[in-house]
């Protein structure tokens, strides 16, 4: 059929054939990009801001939850829980501002789902937050007594358990070494002094006792104003009772061991009597900041409870959800960019083998529409080769004709004239 067409045609499906393949790389390449532009979209303008804002939410929380933990210190001062403070605003506001972004951002049904769960869990755990900064702000109001009591309760236990114990072992291993002169024998029989002095001796170290075990009473952070008035009032008591006793005491006779003894004593107990007072003055020192010391107690049990049990609970509810959404946004990403690269190779593929059929083709044309121009020059020449020797042979014939018929009228006239 292509045979049979005359050149105008052949070269007509020659144009049109490589327009048709110009036409289909054209398309592919158009395709791409646009295909390519839909794709960086997706990523660029939707996937990709997603994903950062979700994380920085996430931070976000990860930043308020630490600074929560940070607040449930009883040794950091105001000044320290006034920056926590500052520092929750600081990232509640990124927290807006990438809320901000990804709030108008399009979703796939599945994030459009998991976003409805997730924003009222996440209302839910701010609201525990504000909770608990409101505890935190009351527990703030008794933060310096507490600390003042804190380093009372220090300067108290030092003095106690590190400098009393030793002044009080001191004193009170004089005393017995004293009432080891009289009780040492057990065969013997008391008179009325020594009776006399041995009472007196022990109600001075039951006295003694009973001061150090007072002492040790106002240690325990957890009884109240009635209790440690008590604990003063049996230290009166017994300190009254050792007057008594060391008066009655010295108003006897000793024996000459025993004043020696009782020369080292007096100083002995002297000293622990002094580091006694000291101790009494740390102690009601520490009683100005009891009261703000067991309001903090009380606030600080319900923060701790708002912290680790309430707060915790929802703030994992939420993280989850968030979680669930960046991954979502991750997964379709990742889709996304491997559907770009397949679809990247397959128009590759399509362009290669246009481009190789659009050249076979072109050549091919080329050579058939070139040789058929060739054969039909050379059909036209022959048949102008073959015209002209009939022309000339025509023309031969109509010279020879023509000399014929000279030749017959030059007879003729000849003819004529005879």
């Amino acid at each position: 059929m292509f045979k049979n067409m005359t050149i105008g045609k052949k070269l007509i499906v020659s144009f049109l054939s490589v327009a048709v393949v110009t036409a289909i790389l054209g398309f592919v390449g158009y395709y791409g990009v646009n295909q390519g532009g839909i794709a960086t979209n997706e990523l660029g303008e939707v996937r990709l801001p997603a994903i950062e804002s979700m994380l920085i939410v996430s931070k976000g929380q990860a930043a308020v939850d630490a600074a929560e933990n940070v607040l449930l210190s009883r040794k950091i001062d105001l000044k320290t829980r006034q920056n926590k403070y500052d520092d929750f605003e600081a990232i509640w506001q990124r927290i807006d501002d990438a809320w901000a972004i990804y709030a108008p951002l399009p979703q796939t049904p599945e994030e459009a789902q998991t976003w409805e769960k997730f924003v009222p869990a996440w209302n839910s755990w701010k609201k525990d937050h504000q909770r608990y900064v409101e505890l935190s702000k009351e527990y703030d109001e008794y933060v310096v007594g507490e600390l003042k009591a804190n380093s009372a309760y220090k300067e108290m236990s030092e003095q106690a358990l590190v400098i009393n114990s030793v002044s009080v072992d001191k004193s009170e291993s004089l005393l017995n070494e004293i009432l080891s002169i009289y009780t040492d024998n057990s065969n013997k029989s008391y008179d009325e002094v020594s009776f006399t002095t041995i009472q007196s001796l022990l109600l001075m170290n039951k006295a003694q006792i009973a001061i150090d075990g007072s002492e040790k009473a106002l240690l325990c952070k957890e009884i109240d104003f009635d209790l440690r008035k008590l604990q003063y009032d049996r230290i009166a008591g017994a300190w009254q009772q050792i007057e008594e006793s060391w008066a009655i005491y010295e108003s006897l006779e000793h024996t000459a061991a025993e004043k020696l003894l009782w020369a080292k004593f007096v100083p002995a107990w002297n000293a622990w009597k002094a580091d006694h007072e000291k101790y009494i003055s740390l102690s009601k020192e520490y009683d100005l900041y009891v009261e703000d010391g067991f309001k903090a107690n009380e606030i600080y049990e319900k923060m701790t409870e708002q912290a680790l049990a309430v707060n915790i609970e929802s703030f994992g509810i939420a993280e989850g959800f968030l979680t669930k959404i960046v991954d979502i946004n991750s997964d379709v990403s990742a889709q996304v960019a491997q559907s770009s690269q397949t679809q990247a190779a397959f128009l590759k593929v399509v362009a290669i083998v246009s481009l190789v059929i659009g050249v076979v083709l072109a050549v091919s044309l080329g050579l058939i529409i070139s040789r058929s121009i060739n054969l039909s020059l050379s059909r036209i020449v022959e048949s102008l080769n073959q015209g002209s020797e009939q022309v000339a042979s025509a023309s031969g014939q109509v010279s020879a004709a023509s000399q014929s018929l000279a030749e017959g009228a030059s007879e003729q006239a000849a003819s004529l004239e005879e």
